[in-house]
């Protein structure tokens, strides 16, 4: 199974349909056949493919490097990703982009010996040219990192969730003086994810939108510590 064939494993999961229909869809994408074919099949059969399905991914593994065009890309640690990497993220986990988001963990990484290794920066990896390239690439030592980002993700924004309830309640203190567009505007961020990411940004810039890309730099959980460490100090 290729990633592409995983990635709409992914978008079927999230998908409302009856047994049947989603037996029908992982079967097609498994076999790599079209719907009617598998409706056609005995549901022995369908079922026997099922399991192959998931046996084969209960072996998936994740291989820490991977080879694309004579370039050996190795998995970030995701202590290292940054603000702004961990943001895009959250993008790709909503819509389901498994290609994107290997696009982002699995990077150039040079060896500085003595001195602390880095990543080839993020803002010159080209995300659409290297998910294209991922998308085709065997899964089962890919699609793994899905499920393993995602469970990193969870214990990450539940350790620090006080800070995106805490942020939501300052702006809304600002609700009062809005106008209709500025409060339309408010709801519509507050739906797309947008909301907290924005106004985090910008607590931590202290509105001076100059510093943004500079604190989309910061490591993801040093940015997440100080928001924490200036709020707590602002209480008190």
């Amino acid at each position: 199974m290729t990633v592409e064939q995983y990635k709409e494993i992914i978008e079927v999961a999230g998908m409302q349909l009856t047994p049947l229909k989603h037996n029908i869809e992982l079967v097609s994408i498994f076999l790599d056949v079209d719907k009617t074919t598998v409706g056609r099949m005995k549901a022995r059969e369908v079922m026997q493919d099922i399991q192959n399905m998931q046996d084969e991914m209960k072996a998936y593994t994740v291989g820490l490097t991977v080879n694309m065009e004579d370039e050996t890309l190795e998995r970030m640690n995701f202590q290292e990703i940054t603000l702004g990497e961990f943001i895009d993220l959250e993008h790709y986990l909503t819509h389901g982009e498994l290609d994107k988001l290997l696009a982002v963990l699995y990077r150039k990484k040079f060896n500085g010996g003595m001195v602390k290794h880095t990543y080839e920066p993020y803002n010159q990896v080209d995300i659409d040219y290297r998910s294209l390239r991922f998308l085709k690439m065997p899964a089962d030592q890919l699609a793994k990192n899905w499920q393993e980002y995602l469970n990193y993700r969870n214990g990450l924004i539940a350790v620090y969730q006080s800070l995106f309830e805490e942020n939501e309640e300052d702006m809304l203190e600002e609700e009062d003086v809005m106008t209709a567009a500025e409060r339309k505007k408010m709801e519509m961020q507050k739906n797309h994810g947008a909301f907290a990411w924005e106004s985090l940004i910008l607590f931590l810039c202290c509105d001076d939108i100059t510093k943004w890309e500079n604190v989309c730099d910061l490591p993801v959980i040093l940015a997440f510590n100080i928001t924490s460490y200036q709020k707590a100090a602002k209480k008190n």
